[in-house]
This record gives C-alpha cells, structure tokens and sequence, in this order.
C-alpha cells in the first residue's frame, strides 16, 4: 500500500506544481492586461507628465537563455512520462480482478479421508471455481473464521492445485481428533504470473 500512497503524493504534487504554474501564468497575463487597459483609458484632456512605462513590483527576471529553455523542456517532458508510467501503473493495480468467498465445514460432510494411518492424518478437499475464471493464475490465501474442536487437535489449512478457473481449499487434521465445524475465508487476486 505504501506504493500506492506514493503514487497518489507524486500525481497530487505533480498536478499541484502543474496548477501553480498555469495559476501564475495567468495572474501575469491577467496583470499585463490590467496595465494596458488602464494606460490607455487615461482621459486625453488630462495633463500628462513625462511617465516611464508601467514597472512590476519586483525587478523582472532576465529572459531563459535557450539552454535553459531547453533543460526546463526536457525536465517537464521527463516528468510527464514518469507520470504516464505512475498512472498506467496505478491503473492496473486498481483494475485488478478478485474473488472472495467463505467455506463451512461439519463434523457430519463426508469428504474428510483417512490419508495416513502411522501419522494418523486425515484430510478435507473442496474445490473452489472462480466464477467468471481468472485471465491469469491468482494469488489465494485462506484463512479460518472460526473453529470448534472437541478436544486439542493440529489443525492446517492451504489452498492447493490453483490454477485461472479455481482451487482446491484443503484441510489436514489428526484422525482421532474431530472438527466440530470450521469456517473459512478465501481470497483470490489476479497475480503476477
């Protein structure tokens, strides 16, 4: 998340700078236009004395040299493509697809299998489909929600065989402990594949 508040902070300084700029353009024609007009509504009849032309508060800065324009433009147009960048990343990070869904488990579903008899494990399998399927292989995490046990028990939940259209959510226990009931959550978010 990070990443992305530093994106949304370089495109708001970015924009802010931009806005200060056009702003300040602006106020200086608006003020040229202000100079001009009210010279020239001066009344003809009135005397006039020997005036030098209107001059800014502060002294006006010496015109850019063309190297300087140069670099200037060349620093706009590095910005302006880094900011391309930030926006076509940000953009694909904020279209990302995902799926979510919750998975409760009883004492009484038949799935759970015997898998091992000298580890005494035991294993629930259910499989997950993505509705529509993902274009490419998603992350999944899983997570419990809730859990009853009738006694102390090694308890472990993954997601296995995750391919676009879904996943299998898979539950290992001890054979002679039992899971009363057991809620899980999941997430699925378009990975990097």
């Amino acid at each position: 998340m990070s990443f992305l508040k530093q994106i949304f902070a370089y495109i708001a300084a970015s924009l802010l700078l931009l806005l200060l700029l056009v702003g300040t353009m602006a106020a200086i024609n608006q003020w040229q236009q202000n100079s001009t007009t009210a010279a020239s509504q001066q009344p003809a009849t009135a005397p006039q004395a020997a005036t030098s032309p209107a001059q800014p508060f502060s002294p006006q800065a010496p015109p850019l040299t063309p190297t300087a324009q140069a670099e200037i433009v060349k620093r706009l147009t590095q910005l302006e493509t880094q900011q391309a960048k930030n926006i076509k990343r940000l953009h694909a990070v904020t279209n990302l697809q995902t799926a979510q869904g919750t998975v409760e488990i009883t004492k009484k579903d038949n799935r759970w299998e015997l898998t091992n008899l000298f580890t005494k494990t035991r294993v629930y399998r259910q499989p997950i489909l993505f509705s529509p399927p993902f274009t490419r292989l998603p992350k999944v995490m899983v997570a419990l929600q809730g859990l009853q046990l009738d006694k102390a028990t090694t308890l472990k939940i993954e997601a296995q065989n995750i391919t676009p259209q879904g996943f299998e959510l898979v539950v290992t226990s001890q054979s002679d402990q039992r899971v009363e009931q057991l809620t899980s959550g999941w997430l699925a978010v378009e990975g990097d594949s």
